[in-house]
């Protein structure tokens, strides 16, 4: 009896150790998950005074206890990425000085140095770019390039250099002891229209052919520029006139986009080149298509004059008549340039090159029809009479 006695004591003994264990381990499994709730929100609301340029506010949210326990966690040691592009200098120095670490990689495996030099639709000022070389000095500084490998390396050099943020690039250069990059620096060149430094690029060998890394050749660069000296320098020295932008061009070839842009001397210079009137883009647009989007009159007559198909049909059955009678909105209207408004004159010119007004796309209609649901509406000339 005694024995069973102590066999009871002894097995209420362990099931009292392991309900006080349990009661142990979910307390602190409760708390792990406040920290991380916590750490989450304090991540949103630091982010968003980055986003906002709130010092005041990082400040006071990095001012807790619980700082460098969050800085040292994954919800706090990256923060100097979403920092490194929108915020100002002093957010950054505070954040180095709080303990960001600035070797660290993002989550995709970025350094912090590609979050700063990235790549850029519009040309930068000047000061612009000296307060990014500052910047980039500063991270270097705090180890920015420890854990950078040479592929990262590399892309942040050739970004700099097509961003054409030339300062910047010769920082770089001295500090990745690299070899120049010809071909990445023609196409940073071209980018900000330097005439006379892309012709002495090319001149010590820097290929004309060069791709930027969205994807676009030197000619698709050059292709909607103010004038077609930097096209007839890439052409002269043996650039392709054929190649498709295929990356994030949608299939586009530099014709298109001299097209698009209304640029009637470069698209006469690419037509020279043998650049293919009938090349299409993803949805089945031809040049011809892109010139009468905009009514770019004086470019329409120079592929038209060149043999472009004036019925060719898109993959939605859209002829350059239909391109032209379907008005663009007031949006894309500002992007184009001084010949819109010449409607008429778009459509007589390819009337007389054979177009037909009769042409059904995809859904039953002909760009007469749609000339006609637009011919009510007073700040847009008619056209609907040149069609019938």
């Amino acid at each position: 009896m005694i024995r069973n006695l102590t066999k009871q004591l002894v097995v209420s003994l362990l099931l009292a150790f392991i309900a006080a264990s349990r009661c142990g381990a979910g307390k602190r499994l409760n708390d792990k998950w406040a920290e991380i709730h916590k750490f989450g929100v304090m991540r949103e609301a630091i982010i968003e005074a980055i986003g906002r340029d709130d010092l005041d506010t990082v400040q006071r949210l990095l001012s807790s206890r619980d700082r460098r326990k969050f800085i040292g966690s994954i919800y706090g040691r990256d923060l100097l990425f979403p920092a490194a592009r929108s915020a100002t200098d002093r957010i950054i120095s505070y954040l180095l000085q709080v303990g960001c670490k600035p070797a660290l990689l993002s989550g995709d495996g970025e350094s912090i140095l590609q979050s700063v030099i990235y790549p850029v639709s519009e040309r930068l000022a000047q000061p612009e770019i000296d307060l990014l070389k500052q910047r980039v000095g500063v991270l270097v500084q705090h180890g920015a390039l420890r854990d950078m490998s040479l592929e990262q390396r590399a892309l942040v050099l050739r970004t700099s250099l097509e961003n054409g943020w030339f300062p910047i690039a010769e920082q770089l250069d001295k500090l990745f002891h690299s070899k120049r990059d010809n071909s990445a620096e023609l196409v940073g060149r071209i980018r900000i229209q330097d005439a006379a430094g892309v012709l002495a690029l090319l001149n010590v060998g820097a290929n004309p052919s060069a791709d930027a890394l969205d994807g676009r050749t030197c000619l698709m660069l050059a292709a909607a520029a103010p004038d077609a000296s930097i096209t007839s320098m890439l052409l002269k020295h043996g650039a392709d006139a054929t190649s498709v932008w295929s990356l994030r061009g949608h299939g586009q070839t530099a014709l298109m986009i001299a097209a698009l842009a209304g640029k009637a001397d470069i698209v006469a210079a690419l037509l020279e080149s043998k650049a293919p009137t009938e090349a299409r883009d993803l949805y089945g647009k031809t040049a011809l298509h892109f010139a009468s989007k905009y009514h770019h009159l004086a470019t329409i007559r120079v592929l038209v004059n060149a043999g472009a198909n004036v019925n060719a049909a898109d993959k939605d059955g859209r002829t350059p008549l239909h391109f032209i009678a379907d008005r663009p909105d007031g949006h894309e209207l500002s992007l184009a340039n001084d010949e819109v408004g010449g409607e008429r004159e778009s459509v007589q010119l390819l009337i007389s090159h054979g177009a037909s007004p009769h042409l059904l796309d995809r859904s039953g209609q002909s760009a007469l029809q749609i000339a006609n649901a637009w011919s009510g509406i007073r700040v847009y000339p008619r056209i609907d009479d040149l069609l019938r």
